[in-house]
């Protein structure tokens, strides 16, 4: 993968990432695991970042990203549901800064590819009143 246009600070453009450049999103991805690998992320926000970035990857792709879903696994539904609505909101903030608050917490409004997440999270108690309107069954 050639990432030289995209490393920077971060290893890849956030603002071409969230214009949906794929490749830079690749390129930040990549980044983000050889900081992992190094030890320079904590053990309790690897899955948080998967899950942000692989998200990001996921909605402008149109694919599910792997090591996403897997992270989503890792962690309760309530928090992936409040996640992958947070990071569809920036993305629909940073192209219009008018971009209304999130409204609806914790049964966020979720498109189907934010739903493949939450459903393949672990179950808890606090999205159970959500999952009908999410259409997941138990």
């Amino acid at each position: 993968m050639a990432c030289e246009p995209w490393f920077g600070v971060d290893g890849g453009s956030f603002e071409d990432g969230m214009r949906g450049n794929v490749a830079a999103i690749d390129c930040w991805i990549a980044n983000a695991e050889r900081r992992r690998a190094e030890g320079l992320v904590e053990p309790d926000l690897i899955d948080f970042g998967r899950l942000r970035d692989g998200y990001m990857r996921s909605h402008w792709s149109g694919e599910i990203y792997p090591p996403a879903l897997e992270a989503a696994a890792r962690m309760p539904r309530i928090e992936v549901a409040s996640q992958v609505a947070l990071h569809r909101w920036s993305i629909r903030f940073f192209h219009n800064p008018d971009e209304p608050p999130l409204t609806g917490e914790p049964c966020w409004e979720l498109d189907e590819m934010q739903i493949n997440f939450v459903r393949a999270a672990t179950p808890d108690e606090e999205s159970a009143p959500c999952l009908e309107g999410w259409g997941i069954a138990e």
